[in-house]
């Protein structure tokens, strides 16, 4: 078994995501906040959906018609593909 340098590379890790693109996170560079955004941030794989779940139900009242949290609350980095 290698390092983790060997086995993941010197490349930034999101290369290795699927879903995130060079264009997506030059939108996501480009992003700028107007007054009344809410960023919601957490570290990868410590529950972002249901912290998106939670903030979005607390916004609209316990609304939960949705097929994908990420079409009431998209991730800036694939925000360009909705």
């Amino acid at each position: 078994m290698g390092t983790v340098r060997e086995i993941l590379g010197h490349g930034p890790l999101h290369a290795r995501t699927p879903f995130v693109t060079d264009s997506g996170l030059d939108v996501a560079r480009r992003f700028q906040t107007r007054p009344g955004d809410v960023l919601i941030v957490t570290y990868p794989k410590t529950g972002t959906t249901w912290c998106q779940k939670i903030c979005h139900q607390l916004r609209t009242g316990g609304e939960t018609d949705f097929d994908e949290i990420a079409a009431v609350m998209p991730w800036l980095e694939v925000l360009h593909r909705l």
